[in-house]
């Protein structure tokens, strides 16, 4: 669904900071090898111009090194592209390996920046708080408004907020982000802050709820998918009343059929997952076009 909405070209940079054994990754493979054979008759052109893209504009970070050894592999099968894949703590740059700030990171020292993509597509861990100082202090949601006290810092921040600021942090002007969220980062009161923090730097385009069985057995937390497209400069506090209600329509969905039970298990009507994903991704799709600075026609699903 992310990959198909989010709709990668050949050319454009794509990257997950949380990937994990490759998914979204190799789904822009495939998605963008596609489109390559529809463009070309030669074979061995189809061939270079597959590999170029694996190699040159597919990107991965992960802490894991088992799993990132897993997803080089699945890589190396869709057509190379593993060298790209780095293992470190993609939350904090200053620890990262030579051969991964080379490839994520521009300039050094207090010049240096953060490497920004065409578009983003993670599934970060939701479970525990960052407390590490020399990570926070990196990240403006880390940092809370408060009526009584101002802005206060806080001690702790869960995974998923400081994945996300990272995501928009390294997602270029224009670009274009799926993440996976909690659910109650929509709606909980404590987290009004992070949502008027999306929305001074991104558009919201899209959300699709998943429903607490989408990902069991591994956690039953009910999920969101979230769609934005970055802005090309971040809005003010004092615009972002009159903003928000110009970007307010965007397209929202919630899945009915996960194609899982309870348990966990796949269900199958046939040989076909019971998911009504691909239908929320063809309408979506339908009423929803990311363009180059804004988003055409967004409706409600």
């Amino acid at each position: 669904m992310c990959v198909e909405i989010l709709d990668p070209q050949d050319g454009e940079t794509f990257f997950d900071p949380a990937c994990g054994s490759g998914g979204f990754l190799i789904g822009a493979m495939a998605h963008v090898f596609e489109q390559i054979k529809k463009e070309r008759d030669d074979e061995a052109d189809i061939i270079e111009n597959q590999k170029d893209y694996a190699t040159e504009c597919v990107f991965g970070l992960d802490y894991d090194l088992v799993i990132a050894k897993i997803a080089k592999a699945y890589m190396l099968i869709w057509g190379d592209g593993r060298s790209n894949i780095g293992v470190c703590d993609s939350l904090n740059e200053d620890n990262w390996k030579p051969e991964i700030q080379g490839k994520f990171v521009h300039g050094k020292g207090k010049t240096a920046t953060l490497r920004q993509f065409d578009i983003i597509a993670t599934n970060p861990p939701f479970a525990g708080d960052n407390t590490k100082e020399d990570t926070l202090s990196k990240y403006e949601l880390a940092v809370k408004p408060t009526k009584k006290q101002g802005r206060i810092r806080l001690r702790k921040v869960s995974r998923d907020k400081l994945f996300l600021e990272r995501c928009l942090k390294m997602l270029k002007p224009g670009g274009r982000m799926a993440i996976v969220l909690p659910r109650g980062v929509l709606k909980n009161y404590n987290d009004e802050y992070l949502r008027r923090f999306v929305i001074k730097q991104a558009r919201v385009i899209a959300v699709v709820g998943l429903g607490g069985d989408m990902f069991k057995p591994f956690t039953n937390t009910k999920t969101c998918v979230l769609f934005l497209q970055k802005r090309s400069a971040p809005i003010t506090e004092d615009q972002l009343s009159d903003k928000f209600v110009k970007d307010s329509a965007a397209a929202f969905a919630v899945t009915e059929k996960p194609g899982k039970d309870k348990t966990g298990k796949l269900v199958l009507i046939g040989s076909q997952i019971d998911s009504d994903l691909p239908l929320i991704t063809s309408e979506i799709k339908s009423r929803v076009k990311f363009t180059k600075h804004s988003v055409k026609k967004t409706v409600a699903v």
